[in-house]
């Protein structure tokens, strides 16, 4: 309705010609351009281009949804169309946590301290996907969103409430939106980026606002990203029923399938000591776990997450939503894709087979 509210510019000459050019790129992509030209070739091109998407989206069903719901489908989120917090990111190193509103908003609140709580907003700045401290600062949180990445600085002792435009970074790649997961590395100088719309996961150096794409074929995207804590190993999942894990070393991976072919990747979590994975599908209750210890590469299942009845006669269990691991390595907390119950699990040295045993439930 916004756009509909505007009259398009006619443009004339080769640099309104060219301007116009950038616009229907930026709006309509490579078909629109190729829309546009009345020369043979272009209507060769654009014959080739929308076969093969009409290939890849058979293939790859996700890539016909619309981006809201293109996000809604894989974020770690319950109900991110809906929810009014989109997502949260709690500081590594400080009690201060980032809150994103579902009006494009992000509230910055430090735990026990009054005073300045600033608040983030941004132009292109829409549908917040993702957040993520940087590891060994106290300022920096990257934001992923419809438009890309955006990486805020945030003065700890500024008493500005409304930080301005010039406190972004934006970090963004042709065809690499919308965004649905980032990880920084532990030593906080990469910054891993997906799309479910990119088969390219984006290693971005901040600093110098450039990236390396890790290219695979296969997935029809890549929807959820993971950093080990030594750094060694990256955990990526795609919108299909691949998943890889990178290593950092010399940027091979190794690719698993999920079980049958069936489902994804829903959500993951690496071991403090980055020696094992859980990780939980979208078809089953049940959690995974691949030990990356000696030879013994292969996923194996380790808890039935069933629903169950609990004592009050409501449900909890099912299908997972999100995993998190408590640095500390003591607790794994499992939140639930058609319940509001989180289970919490103690974690002990060892084997996940016998490291992982139930504490309780906690109402979310």
């Amino acid at each position: 309705m916004v756009a509909a509210a505007f009259l398009p510019r006619q443009e004339g000459g080769v640099g309104g010609g060219g301007r116009s050019m950038v616009a229907v790129w930026w709006e309509e992509g490579v078909e629109g351009v190729l829309s546009m030209c009345s020369s043979t070739l272009a209507r060769s091109l654009l014959a080739m281009w929308r076969l093969s998407w009409s290939l890849q989206s058979s293939l790859y069903p996700h890539l016909r949804l619309s981006s809201q719901d293109l996000i809604s489908s894989h974020t770690t989120t319950l109900d991110w169309l809906t929810s009014p917090i989109r997502c949260l990111a709690w500081h590594p190193h400080t009690p201060k946590l980032a809150v994103a509103q579902t009006d494009d908003t992000i509230r910055i609140l430090l735990a026990g301290q009054g005073g300045t709580q600033p608040l983030l907003k941004h132009a292109g700045m829409k549908s917040v996907t993702c957040m993520a401290w940087r590891p060994c600062s106290s300022s920096q949180l990257a934001v992923g969103c419809l438009a890309g990445v955006m990486v805020w600085t945030v003065d700890p002792t500024s008493m500005v409430s409304r930080p301005s435009t010039s406190c972004v970074t934006k970090l963004a790649r042709a065809g690499h939106t919308p965004v649905t997961d980032l990880a920084w590395s532990p030593c906080s100088r990469l910054l891993a980026t997906c799309s479910p719309a990119d088969t390219n996961l984006v290693i971005w150096s901040p600093s110098s606002e450039t990236c390396e794409p890790l290219r695979r074929v296969g997935g029809g995207g890549v929807s959820l990203v993971r950093w080990s804590g030594d750094m060694g190993r990256l955990f990526c999942a795609t919108p299909g029923s691949t998943f890889r894990v990178w290593s950092t070393t010399d940027w091979g991976c190794d690719r698993w399938t999920v079980g049958g072919g069936r489902g994804r990747v829903a959500a993951a979590a690496w071991s403090p000591d980055s020696s094992q994975l859980v990780f939980a599908t979208t078809e089953e209750p049940v959690l995974y776990c691949v030990s990356f210890q000696g030879e013994g590469e292969a996923a194996i299942p380790v808890m039935d997450l069933t629903k169950v009845a609990l004592d009050n006669g409501d449900l909890a269990g099912g299908l997972v939503q999100d995993i998190q691991w408590d640095p500390t390595g003591h607790r794994l907390a499992i939140s639930f894709r058609n319940t509001s119950y989180v289970c919490l699990l103690r974690s002990r040295p060892g084997p996940v087979v016998g490291r992982l045993s139930p504490v309780g439930w906690v109402v979310g």
